[in-house]
C-alpha cells in the first residue's frame, strides 16, 4: 500500500508540472486496458472522446506554456486546476490497484500542489542562474513529465 501511495504522490507531482499531460496518458493507458479501471465508476478515464480531448488539452497546455503571457502555475485557477486533476489521476491509480480511492485521491492532490511549487521553483532557478531562455526550461519540464508519468506507470502494482 505504501508504495502505491508514494507512486501516486509522485504522479501527482507529475500533474504540477503539467496539469493536462498526466491526465492524458492516464486516460490512454485506461482506454488500453493497461490502466484497468473498466466496471469502476472511473472508467470514464478510458472513453476514447474523453482521451481525444485530454490529448488536445495536453497539446495546448505544452504550446501555451511556451508564451510569456501565461498566468503562473501557482496563481488560483492553475493550483485548482492541479488539485482537481491530481486527485482524479490519483484516485484512478489507486481504484486500478486495487486500494481505497481516497487515499489516492489525497495522495495525487499532495503531489499536485508540491509539485505545482516545486517545477515554479525550479523552473525560476535554472532560468535565473544558467541565464537561459525560459522556453528551454520548459521543454525540458515536458519532457521530465512525460518520463515522470511514463515511469510511474511501469513501476505501480496494477
Amino acid at each position: 500500500m505504501l508504495m502505491v501511495v508514494l507512486w501516486i504522490v509522485i504522479f501527482g507531482v507529475m500533474v504540477g508540472f503539467r496539469s493536462m499531460l498526466p491526465m492524458a496518458l492516464l486516460s490512454f493507458g485506461a482506454w488500453r486496458g493497461s490502466i484497468p479501471l473498466g466496471g469502476t465508476k472511473l472508467a470514464f478515464l478510458g472513453n476514447p472522446f474523453l482521451m481525444g480531448l485530454l490529448i488536445l488539452a495536453a497539446l495546448f497546455e505544452i504550446a501555451l506554456d511556451k508564451r510569456p503571457t501565461t498566468p503562473n502555475r501557482t496563481m488560483p485557477a492553475g493550483l485548482t486546476v492541479r488539485a482537481v486533476m491530481g486527485a482524479l489521476g490519483g484516485a484512478a491509480l489507486a481504484v486500478a490497484a486495487l486500494e481505497p480511492w481516497w487515499k489516492g485521491s489525497l495522495a495525487g492532490l499532495v503531489g499536485a500542489l508540491f509539485g505545482a511549487m516545486l517545477g515554479y521553483s525550479l523552473r525560476q532557478f535554472f532560468v535565473d542562474s544558467f541565464r537561459c531562455k525560459d522556453v528551454y526550461v520548459a521543454v525540458g519540464e515536458d519532457l521530465v513529465t512525460f518520463v515522470g508519468v511514463t515511469w510511474v506507470f511501469m513501476h505501480i502494482q496494477m
